[in-house]
């Protein structure tokens, strides 16, 4: 089952002399200790620390604080509408010695409210690289990278991106092959064989519909006989009308034609006293 990343408990900063380490309270982080380069075994005294706090080696567990002496901190104009982040790099590349893609960098509105001046905060990759090269030798997951300006350089903390470690997580696939083996899964995907015959066409939908009943004609009422005109008692013969088997109505095969034209007895009996009307009229000119 596939679970969201918990955000980092432990953030790790360096100075000249050590490498601090605090513990996430709540939306502050507290202070756990450090542990100086020149006292050596920098894993075990960074793993003491978070040991006492209550954590241990887990998943993405430490978010890397870059110091400001690494961080170029810088106001640039940037046209409205225009590619925000292309701009910036195009800028950060003609001022400094890297290349776009060798820096990372985050960007917050200026402090003056001007919509086209933005505060950029930018730090060389290889900064990053190494900063999470030696917190993962210590035993640590970090996760991302931050800065601390504390000042109008920028607002609140800049975010350089994920680590390498975080990025190699999220891209890699839910299930590893052992995993799909012993689920007796022995492909990635749904292979369809080629040339395999559709599948049959589901029959149509068959429903019987029930005549409708017509009640008696009364016995004193008369067919007038230029109540039709004339020839219309032709546009139905008495043998054109087969007669449902049983008594029971006709079957209606949906998506097909009917197979039975079957009347009403009410629009048969007119028919019929039609045709002896005409009948009639034939016999009376001879």
């Amino acid at each position: 089952m596939n679970q969201h990343a918990a955000p980092p408990e432990f953030a790790m900063s360096f100075t000249q002399e050590a490498v601090q380490l605090e513990c996430r309270d709540g939306p502050e982080w507290q202070p756990l200790g450090q542990a100086r380069f020149a006292g050596g075994d920098l894993a075990s005294v960074l793993n003491a620390l978070r040991k006492e706090a209550g954590g241990q080696a887990g998943e993405l567990d430490t978010v890397l604080v870059i110091p400001d002496d690494q961080i170029l901190y810088t106001v640039l104009t940037v046209p409205f509408g225009s590619d925000t982040a292309a701009t910036i790099a195009r800028a950060l590349e003609a001022s400094s010695p890297y290349r776009a893609e060798d820096l990372a960098f985050d960007w917050c509105p200026a402090a003056n409210g001007d919509i086209e001046t933005l505060r950029v905060a930018a730090v060389a990759r290889r900064t990053l690289d190494e900063a999470e090269d030696f917190a993962r030798a210590q035993g640590f997951r970090p996760s991302g990278f931050q800065a601390r300006p504390g000042d109008e350089r920028f607002e609140g903390q800049p975010d350089f991106g994920p680590t390498r470690l975080a990025q190699e997580q999220f891209n890699r696939r839910p299930f590893s092959e052992p995993d799909l083996m012993q689920a007796r899964v022995t492909a990635p995907v749904i292979e369809v064989e080629a040339g395999a015959a559709p599948a049959a066409a589901a029959p149509p939908a068959v429903s019987r519909i029930t005549p409708h009943v017509a009640a008696g004609m009364p016995s004193d009422m008369a067919v007038a006989s230029a109540a039709l005109p004339e020839g219309a008692a032709d546009v139905v013969a008495d043998d054109d009308i087969p007669a449902a088997e049983g008594g029971t109505g006709a079957v209606i095969r949906h998506g097909g034609p009917l197979t039975a034209n079957r009347l009403s007895p009410r629009a048969e009996a007119v028919h019929q006293r039609a045709a002896t009307a005409k009948a009639q009229r034939e016999a009376d000119a001879t």
